[in-house]
């Protein structure tokens, strides 16, 4: 049976974008923010999720609760934003494959972001659709590059 949800990968590209855009329409510039960012978008192209996973707990921005740092720390909505984007594929780690746990942060970081929910949805579907694990296969850098937030 074929899925209709979007891939963890297609919808972490997703997140970075909506945490692009939330940055971007505060003028928030951040090296350790665009560190984060990137990371989310190569959960798309990296041939090893538990690699791709491990390297992003060691990031200072990571979403896993640690205090941002100055000035970022006091942006209001920053934090949940950075943490819904993590926990699109962090709930998904170790655990059998969940995809309204997916949708649901989806959901949520729209909201926080200023994006309607479908849309995300329907943006990462486009993307990739999921398989059977839920993350979907490894994709090029050049194609992962060409994938867009809009229509």
């Amino acid at each position: 049976m074929k899925s209709t949800a979007p891939s963890i990968r297609a919808a972490s590209w997703v997140a970075a974008q909506c945490l692009r855009r939330f940055c971007e329409d505060r003028n928030i510039t951040h090296l350790e923010l665009e560190n984060f960012v990137k990371h989310l978008e190569d959960a798309a192209i990296s041939t090893s999720i538990v690699d791709w996973y491990s390297l992003g707990s060691k990031l200072q921005v990571n979403g896993l609760g640690d205090p941002l740092p100055s000035p970022l720390d006091g942006i209001p909505q920053l934090v949940e934003v950075i943490e819904e984007a993590r926990e699109i594929a962090a709930s998904q780690m170790y655990s059998a494959w969940d995809p309204e746990e997916v949708l649901a942060h989806l959901a949520a970081l729209a909201v926080h972001t200023g994006f309607k929910p479908l849309y995300l949805v329907r943006t990462a579907l486009r993307l990739q659709v999921a398989d059977e694990t839920g993350w979907g296969s490894a994709i090029s850098k050049r194609v992962r590059d060409d994938w867009t937030i809009g229509a």
